[in-house]
């Protein structure tokens, strides 16, 4: 008897940056085909020079041509570039419709708050909502407006998907408490068995020129304003003033908010 292969369709606002939500859903959906499901992105604009190269390998429906995009990159910091992006989307939602009927997909994957507003506005069925960061709405009047349609949209979404249980106290608070039982806590992390052994060993401390017994404090992120890399230098100077044994190596890239990245080099 022959199987029908699933189609699973990830939404994502924009396929842009090489943030943590696009690295979320890039890993996702090469681990689910591997298990045999047939993927396709869905997204208002992919810009292939600044995303994930990995990206390359996916079917990838686009709203709107990255050539429309692409010369603003040189001019303003991808960050700004995906904040425009979004709020165009914001006023022109039913541009998804055709897109996502043309798209027929077992199952619709939305990650973050707007892709579940593309869901619920197209009321799609089928619907799965990863909540990474749930937003605060709880200043302004636009916040407000927001807020209705988080809840007018949401009630499509079978599941949500959250990394922990801090996080599904707010999803249901941000939500009500109809979406309590629908909410699934599913933490991140890594595949340890790829970290048990190298080929090639590189020695930090013999690079930096440093002594075996210093201390070397690594910091891995993007280099993001709600990231507060101000707090860790903040934090890291208090500790230079009690010991001289201690180094500090961040890693990260300086394209996302380029502003922000020579502030953080400044300090």
């Amino acid at each position: 008897m022959k199987t029908t292969l699933k189609r699973i369709a990830l939404l994502l606002p924009t396929i842009i940056t090489k943030n943590g939500t696009a690295k979320q859903s890039l890993e996702l959906a090469k681990q689910l085909e591997k298990r045999g499901y047939i993927i396709t992105f869905i997204t208002f604009v992919y810009i292939e020079q600044t995303a994930f190269s990995e990206f390359k390998k996916f079917t990838i429906r686009s709203v709107t041509s990255s050539k429309q995009f692409k010369f603003l990159i040189k001019f303003m910091p991808l960050v700004t570039l995906e904040a425009i992006c979004l709020y165009i989307q914001c006023l022109v939602l039913p541009i998804y419709i055709n897109i996502l009927h043309e798209q027929e997909a077992d199952v619709y994957i939305a990650n973050d708050w707007f892709t579940m507003w593309v869901l619920g506005f197209c009321k799609t069925r089928r619907a799965v909502a990863i909540i990474n960061d749930v937003p605060e709405r709880t200043k302004g009047f636009v916040s407000k407006i927001k807020l209705y349609f988080d809840r007018k949209y949401s009630k499509i979404v079978k599941k949500f998907i959250v990394l922990d249980t801090g996080n599904r106290k707010k999803l249901i608070s941000w939500l009500g408490d109809s979406v309590e039982n629908c909410t699934e806590i599913v933490r991140s992390g890594i595949d340890a068995s790829l970290y048990t052994s190298f080929k090639d060993i590189f020695d930090v401390r013999q690079h930096l020129n440093l002594h075996e017994k210093d201390y070397i404090f690594v910091c891995a992120n993007l280099m993001a304003r709600h990231r507060r890399y101000e707090d860790v230098l903040q934090a890291f100077s208090n500790l230079t003033n009690k010991y001289i044994n201690i180094h500090l190596v961040i890693l990260t890239k300086l394209d996302f908010d380029k502003i922000y990245a020579k502030k953080i080099l400044d300090l």
